[in-house]
């Protein structure tokens, strides 16, 4: 330790850089600092050597003695440099020497409150005497700071409380400004998601960047916040990158919303070319700061890029009001001079202490940036409101027209079969006339309950599901068409036909229900032949009367086999609520007389008659309960034999 203390004094004692002896050295005794409060120490008279720059090294000696009689503790105010280092030598031998390293690359290793207001503290005890030497250097490409004091212990709690406040002011504003800008992101981000409209893509992604310089405002309370702090000065180039990141996203997002690229392309030419350069830029201080972190050239580019932003704002203005037509321009406009006002102008006048002694006087340049973007995103979220509202008008009439389009193709499509069987009917046997309008008779009434719920999807602005139900109900219109004029198909088609009715009423009860559909493997159903259409009565009593009604999970099934070679059984079976209940429930809906009534079964009963009639074979219906052991209902079983032929 000795040695340790003579080879500091030497040190100190040559310093030939320093440019003063020993008794030139200024001395500050405890009882003036008292007095005082605080001394500043950024003055001429502590200079070893008067700095050419703020971003030189600066270097501070001076003489401290302890006056007062007593042992006493006072603390140095470091602010918030990147290196600090104080030396101080005893100039009388009963004292030990002192040496401290701080600043922002020591944040592991000083208390929690002096992450923004950084001190040290000093005890000497009463009569000692002091050589002190202060050399510290600014953080990264950043100057040093002036504001280096030595502080009585009253004057540091009183200024750690005015710290405290300073921060909790801006870490409330910080809070909610983040609360606004992240629900905006994920309700803009949900209209994206739902919509695929890319103006609110590229306004959720502009929150989404806005939000991440919010989390970095409030660094030691979040995981990257403690990331930051740890690898000093991440912080002060991040915000740089995020900030003009957020800058290039928002010209893309103008020209999306203004719709520039389509109405003027020398305007669009000028905000692309805006937009590129802010990302450029912001990509070329990341790789600066990678590559150089120390220099100074650093901060030359964020100054001459700050004034070119303002020119190009202005210019962007100046289209606005001139060049550029839009119903949302106003929006924008409002919008951008919030901006302006809150992230320029107001952050310029606290620079320059201009809200000192008001209330005011605790926000930072970042809250009074933060209030900006807050006051724009509420302008622009206002605009989009608008700009949604059009769409839906636009999409509800387009809608509109479609369904007038579509019904009378489909009226069209109606008469043109009633003359067809009209004039099928005069070719055929009176056996053949009853068979086809029976069964033609099912097409209008399915084509009814289709239609209504294609009108209800549109109706409720639900267009990606009507689109998903028409397109399903035209194959099935198809495959109904091309069979309703024969009296046998196959079973593989009838399957499809089936299967693609249960699809199309699970789309109207948006998945209330699930079926399954299966065939004997003795069974090829291509080479069976049975009428058309026979079983989607069945399939849709069970669902309307028995599955709909019901609580819980619903299931409907459908079984082919044969018990003969020439005979084809079909089981439909469902879990509802059996006959009795759905008898009743129909009893109730029978006495409105607004309702309509179904005939699905009933035809099916008439056709099973022609059939028998006309081909002299039995076809026969089976329906019956299924209960459990107290007679309680669990559902429907329809047993259909269909005599077949190859």
């Amino acid at each position: 330790m000795r040695i340790y203390r003579i080879a500091i004094s030497f040190f100190l004692f040559l310093l030939p850089w320093y440019g003063r002896t020993q008794s030139a050295i200024p001395e500050i005794k405890l009882s003036a600092l008292f007095r005082e409060g605080s001394i500043h120490l950024y003055d001429e008279r502590y200079f070893v050597t008067p700095p050419v720059s703020l971003h030189d090294t600066i270097q501070l000696v001076f003489n401290l003695s302890n006056d007062l009689g007593k042992d006493t503790t006072i603390y140095y105010f470091e602010g918030l440099n990147e290196w600090v280092q104080l030396t101080a030598i005893p100039l009388n031998d009963s004292c030990p020497s002192m040496r401290k390293i701080s600043g922002r690359n020591f944040y592991g290793r000083i208390p929690y409150e002096w992450i923004y207001f950084p001190c040290q503290s000093i005890n000497i005890k009463s009569g000692a005497r002091y050589q002190c030497a202060i050399t510290y250097k600014g953080p990264a490409y950043r100057k040093a700071s002036k504001s280096i004091y030595l502080l009585t212990g009253q004057w540091y709690q009183k200024d750690l409380r005015i710290s405290g406040r300073f921060h909790a002011t801006n870490f409330m504003i910080t809070d909610i400004f983040l609360g606004a800008i992240v629900f905006g992101f994920f309700f803009f981000f949900f209209l994206y998601f739902k919509s695929r409209y890319p103006l609110f893509g590229l306004y959720s992604l502009f929150l989404f960047v806005q939000a991440l310089y919010g989390f970095i405002q409030i660094d030691v309370y979040t995981i990257l916040g403690h990331f930051l702090i740890y690898h000093y000065n991440w912080d002060d180039y991040v915000n740089e990158v995020l900030a003009f990141i957020g800058q290039a996203v928002y010209v893309r997002f103008l020209i999306s919303w203004l719709g520039i690229k389509s109405t003027n392309r020398s305007v669009y030419k000028v905000f692309n070319s805006i937009s590129i350069f802010f990302l450029v830029y912001a990509v070329s201080i990341f790789l600066l700061y990678k590559i150089d972190s120390q220099n100074t050239f650093i901060e030359t580019l964020e100054s001459s890029v700050r004034l070119i932003t303002v020119l190009f704002q202005l210019w962007v203005f100046y289209l606005l009001l001139f060049k550029i037509k839009s119903d949302v321009k106003s929006y924008v406009i409002t919008g951008t001079l919030l901006m302006v006002f809150f992230g320029i102008v107001l952050v310029i006048l606290n620079m320059q202490n201009a809200f000192e002694n008001t209330i005011f006087a605790d926000f930072d340049n970042g809250s009074w940036y933060m209030l900006g973007v807050l006051s724009e995103s509420v302008c622009f979220a206002m605009g989009l409101g608008l700009r949604y509202f059009h769409i839906k008008q636009e999409n509800i009439q387009l809608q509109a027209e479609n369904m007038k389009v579509l019904q009378g193709k489909l009226a069209t499509e109606q008469e043109a079969r009633e003359r067809e069987r009209m004039l099928a009917g005069l070719n055929q046997e009176l056996t053949n006339q009853q068979l086809t309008a029976l069964r033609a008779q099912m097409n209008p009434h399915f084509i009814f309950n289709a239609l209504n719920s294609i009108q209800k999807y549109i109706m409720t602005g639900d267009v990606d599901e009507a689109n998903s139900y028409l397109s399903k109900f035209s194959k099935l219109q198809r495959m109904i068409l091309s069979y309703c004029d024969e009296d046998f198909i196959t079973l593989d088609k009838e399957i499809n036909m089936l299967q693609l009715y249960l699809e199309l009423e699970q789309l109207r009860l948006t998945d209330d229900f699930t079926f399954a559909i299966e065939v004997d493997d003795d069974i090829d159903p291509e080479e069976i032949q049975i009428p058309p259409m026979m079983l989607q009565p069945f399939t849709e009593n069970a669902i309307w009367h028995g599955l709909v009604p019901k609580k819980g999970i619903k299931k409907l099934s459908i079984n082919f086999f044969m018990p003969k070679h020439d005979v084809l059984k079909c089981i439909v079976e469902d879990n509802g609520v059996g006959r009795a209940a759905a008898g009743k429930n129909k009893a109730e809906k029978l006495m409105d007389s607004t309702l309509n009534k179904s005939k699905g079964l009933s035809l099916v009963y008439n056709r099973l008659a022609i059939l028998e009639r006309k081909y002299g074979t039995e076809f026969s219906v089976d329906i019956r309960d299924k209960m459990d052991t107290n007679q309680n209902a669990l559902g429907t079983v329809v047993e259909l034999t269909i005599p077949v032929s190859d």
